[in-house]
């Protein structure tokens, strides 16, 4: 059996009686799509112990069909000082130069929102949410789900600037503004 929204349910449950090691509401995307390693009864509390899908080996089986994982490149500030955890929700916006509107024109930078709302697979080879908050969590990577539209238009974005990702909140699912911004419109002057 998978786990998923359709047969899991929230309770309420005094924090001094939830077991360490159950499975979080804030925190299930990332083990959405898991599979059961043990059989578990009506009102049983989940628990990361009953669930296959941690390893690597079994990581594909995560990715809900149509859907892609796209793993891109991250330095220490995209991956939010190491604090970017499966399960979360980022943006992603590029900057790139223009080619030179003119002889002898510098080439303009812009920014832009390029994909709003993905949602991070792994962070490096972790694939589940949590862990051990006193070891270093750097990684150089992060997989994100994605159609297959917009992994190509990730890819070309990857070969043509620079990708920043934004954390949300794993409740706001809002949209953002898409318009791009250079610096003369960041310091409101014309263009020179």
């Amino acid at each position: 059996e998978v786990a998923s929204a359709e047969n899991m349910a929230v309770r309420d449950v005094p924090r001094e009686y939830v077991a360490s090691g159950t499975v979080m509401p804030d925190r299930f995307d990332g083990y959405a799509g898991s599979r059961l390693a043990v059989p578990m009864r009506a009102g049983e509390p989940l628990m990361h112990a009953m669930l296959e899908g941690a390893d690597v080996s079994t990581f594909s089986a995560k990715v809900q069909s149509g859907i892609r994982a796209l793993t891109i490149a991250v330095d220490e500030i995209n991956s939010l000082s190491g604090m970017l955890q499966p399960g979360d929700r980022i943006d992603l916006m590029l900057s790139a130069r223009l080619p030179a509107a003119g002889a002898g024109a510098p080439p303009q930078e812009i920014t832009r929102a390029l994909m709003q709302d993905l949602k991070v697979l792994a962070t490096g080879r972790q694939v589940r949410p949590g862990g051990d908050e006193r070891q270093s969590r750097a990684y150089t990577a992060i997989t994100v789900e994605v159609t297959p539209e917009q992994a190509q238009r990730l890819v070309v974005a990857q070969r043509s600037g620079k990708l920043t990702a934004m954390l949300r909140n794993p409740g706001d699912r809002a949209p953002i503004a898409q318009a791009p911004l250079d610096v003369y419109g960041l310091l409101d002057l014309a263009p020179a």
